[in-house]
Formats: structure tokens, C-alpha cells, sequence
């Protein structure tokens, strides 16, 4: 299990972001109707007050694997069908499951470089009905249809890897390391274009895009979200998060993971910030030990992890009105974006993965 617990320690350390799709969500019960409290009635920005609503991540389905079989894996997206895509821990592999959870098929070329193959996959974006987007974490993004069938590869003018992408509308849209800094690129029909869309160069470029929200970005180690203007991605304007534990003590004790838009209108930020308890410094260490030459099976690294980090999921307004936040006492316990109003958590034992759906409700 020690090799489990590895790579999703390095998923969360180096990749750091689940993508968001622009589109809306798939079916996921009636929950959601049900209980949402009115988030429209947070206070003006800069108002004093505490969130307006509660959050509670509710059970939609589990991807439950075998040890001796499919086992599913980081990253996942939830599919306009229903169906749900996952990573799996075989290279080149991705698994595709039934609405209620049954595994249906393994697809995928394989590891290596060629037309449709990779390693390990770093996001995924469906750009239309029967399509999505594999993405690598290196130049190469591979389209694959919803059956399974590999259909075209694209080449980002970059040396780096793409992690993470979204969809805007007919746009798909992702970032990649350049000389420079990080870029944003439009990947539309069978060109790909930059966009003005940056950030620093050592610095991974989060990415959160919906219809009624727009397209936005962030970096880790700022609590600033930017908004962006289509087609150019010239910044629009910028959402500042004022928190008196972000970044924290040291620079790296507090992370920006992920940034997200759903289905409603609201934009979601998932930090990772120091536990108000943890002496100062522990994080420092923790941090030099994991980017020095330390191997990631050392179960000691994950148990500091776990104990001197918190996990905090805020949801807020586009122009900035915070409607609900939640801390979690480890990243292990927290859910993470996938799609829409859909998050996923892992089980323990790290074999099956639960769809949840972000519901907020009255606080109290």
C-alpha cells in the first residue's frame, strides 16, 4: 500500500489541481434542489459576517477497485453522460465507469510517447458530446472519444507539461510551463493558439472556467484570483482573499491546490494551510524533505503531512462575497473538485473513490 499512498502524495505535492469544466453537471440526484440554502444573500465584499451557508459533501457513487484488479486512481471527471473517467495505476491506462459505479472498460494506447500514449495522466477535459482530452503533464494533449477510441494528438509550443485544462463554452483551455513563465493556450479545432493567459515561471497556473462565472486563474502561493477576458485572456480583474493564515508563519506554510467553478455560479478555492496547533516551522521542514532527494515511500512523510496540515474549502461569489467555508483536519479528509457540483474523496485504504456532490445548506 506504501505505493498508493506515493503517488498520491505526489499528485498532491507536484500537480496540486483537479481541473474544472465549464459545462454543467451530470444527473446526481435530487439533493442538491432539495437543500440548497440562498447563497445570493452573502454580505457586499468587505462586509463583516460569517459565511452564509454550511457545506456538506454528500455520497453520490463509489468507484470501488480491486487489489488484484482495476484500481482507480487521481485524476478523475465526471463525463456528460454519466458516466465517470479515471486514472488508474496501470501506465498508460484510464478506466471508464457506469453511473452507478460498476467499472465497464480500461482504454487507453499504453505507456510511451507515441500517437495516444502516456504515463500517467495529469487532467482531463471533455470538449464535446462524445470527446475529451487526456492530458499528460508534458506537451502532448491527447483526444480520446467517450468510447474509448484514441482520435488525435495536439502539440503545445512549449517545453512544459500541461496539468490541467478547462472548457469555456466551444474553448478548451490550458497552461504550460514556458521560458518565461507559465502561458495559457487555446486548443481550438485543429490549432492550437496562446493566449495572453500567465503567471510566474516556477509557479503551477490553476484554472477554473463556467459559463456564468467565466475564466479564471490563480497561483499557489497567492490567495488572488484573476479573472480573464476571451478570446485574448487579458486579466479582467482579480479576486484578493484576505486570510489572516494564508500564506501562514513561512512563505510555503499555506498552498492554493485548487481552484474551481460549478454549476451554480460560485467559484471554490481548496487550500492547504498550516494547522493553527503545528509549532512553526514543521511545514518548512516537511517541504525540504519532500523536493530533496527523499523517497516518497517513506509512510513518515505522510503522517507529517497529515498532521501539520489542514485542508479548507471556501466557496465564494465572482465578485468576491464568501458564501461557505470548511476546514478539514488533514488533505486526506477533504473532497476534491471534479466537475460541476461533483468532488471525490478516497477511501483509507486508497482501492475505492466516492463521487460526492457539494451541497450547501443552513448553517447550524
Amino acid at each position: 500500500m506504501k505505493c498508493l499512498v506515493a503517488v498520491a502524495l505526489v499528485f498532491s505535492a507536484v500537480i496540486g489541481c483537479q481541473l474544472d469544466e465549464g459545462r454543467s453537471s451530470p444527473p446526481s440526484g435530487d439533493a442538491l434542489a432539495a437543500a440548497e440554502c440562498d447563497w445570493r444573500r452573502a454580505p457586499e465584499p468587505g462586509d463583516a459576517g460569517e459565511p452564509v451557508c454550511d457545506i456538506e459533501f454528500r455520497e453520490v457513487v463509489r468507484l470501488e477497485g480491486d487489489i488484484d484488479g482495476v484500481i482507480p486512481a487521481y485524476v478523475v471527471t465526471a463525463l456528460m453522460d454519466g458516466r465517470y473517467v479515471t486514472a488508474t495505476y496501470s501506465l498508460g491506462k484510464l478506466a471508464l465507469w457506469a453511473p452507478d459505479g460498476q467499472l465497464l472498460e480500461v482504454i487507453g494506447n499504453g505507456p510511451g510517447e507515441g500517437p495516444g500514449e502516456f504515463d500517467l495522466p495529469s487532467g482531463f477535459a471533455q470538449v464535446a458530446e462524445d470527446e475529451f482530452l487526456v492530458l499528460t503533464g508534458r506537451s502532448v494533449i491527447h483526444k480520446y472519444s467517450t468510447a474509448g477510441r484514441f482520435l488525435r494528438s495536439y502539440r503545445l509550443p512549449t517545453g512544459g507539461g500541461a496539468m490541467f485544462a478547462v472548457t469555456h463554452g466551444d474553448l478548451a483551455i490550458t497552461s504550460a510551463g514556458t521560458a518565461d513563465g507559465r502561458r495559457g493556450f487555446l486548443l481550438e479545432d485543429d490549432s492550437v493558439r496562446t493566449l495572453e493567459l500567465r503567471g510566474r515561471r516556477t509557479v503551477f497556473l490553476h484554472l477554473a472556467a463556467a459559463e456564468d462565472v467565466g475564466l479564471w486563474s490563480a497561483e499557489r502561493d497567492r490567495y488572488v484570483l484573476r479573472r480573464h477576458a476571451l478570446p485574448s485572456g487579458g486579466v479582467a480583474d482579480s479576486l484578493v482573499v484576505a486570510r489572516d493564515w494564508f500564506p501562514g508563519p513561512r512563505d510555503n506554510e499555506a498552498i492554493l491546490s485548487w481552484i474551481h467553478a460549478d454549476g451554480r455560479g460560485l467559484l471554490w478555492t481548496v487550500v492547504e494551510a498550516a494547522d493553527p496547533d503545528t509549532p512553526p516551522g514543521s511545514l518548512t521542514a516537511w517541504h525540504e524533505e519532500t523536493v530533496g532527494e527523499v523517497a516518497m515511500d517513506d509512510e513518515a512523510l505522510a503522517t507529517t503531512r497529515i498532521r501539520t496540515r489542514d485542508t479548507v474549502v471556501e466557496a465564494f461569489t465572482p465578485d468576491g462575497r464568501l458564501v461557505a467555508s470548511t476546514r478539514f483536519d488533514s488533505f486526506w479528509d477533504a473532497a476534491i473538485p471534479v466537475r460541476g457540483n461533483l468532488w471525490y474523496s478516497m477511501t483509507e485504504d486508497m482501492l475505492t473513490l466516492i463521487v460526492l456532490e457539494a451541497v450547501l445548506v443552513q448553517p447550524g
